[in-house]
C-alpha cells in the first residue's frame, strides 16, 4: 500500500517527462482492463463455488484446516 501511495505522488512528474504520452495511456488502459478481468474472474469463481452464501472475503468460506486455504491466507498476509 505504501508503494502505491509513493507511486501516485511521482506519477505526475514521470508522466510529464514522457515523450509519447499516447503510448502510456494505451498501456494504462490495458493494465486496468486486465486487472478488471482478473478481479471479475475471481469474483465469479467465488460465487460459483459458494453461491449466495459467499462471504465478502472468499477465503473466509474455507475451513481453517484446509491446507490450500492456509497457503492462500499466508500469501495474503505476505502481500500486505
Amino acid at each position: 500500500l505504501s508503494t502505491a501511495f509513493m507511486c501516485h505522488t511521482n506519477a505526475v512528474r514521470a508522466f510529464s517527462e514522457l515523450e509519447d504520452k499516447a503510448a502510456h495511456a494505451s498501456v494504462a488502459r490495458k493494465a486496468f482492463g486486465l486487472a478488471a478481468v482478473l478481479y471479475g474472474a475471481v469474483m465469479l469463481a467465488g460465487y460459483l463455488t459458494f453461491g449466495g452464501a459467499c462471504e465478502g472475503l472468499v477465503l473466509a468460506n474455507y475451513a481453517g484446516a484446509d491446507p490450500r486455504a492456509r497457503v492462500a491466507w499466508c500469501a495474503t498476509l505476505v502481500s500486505l
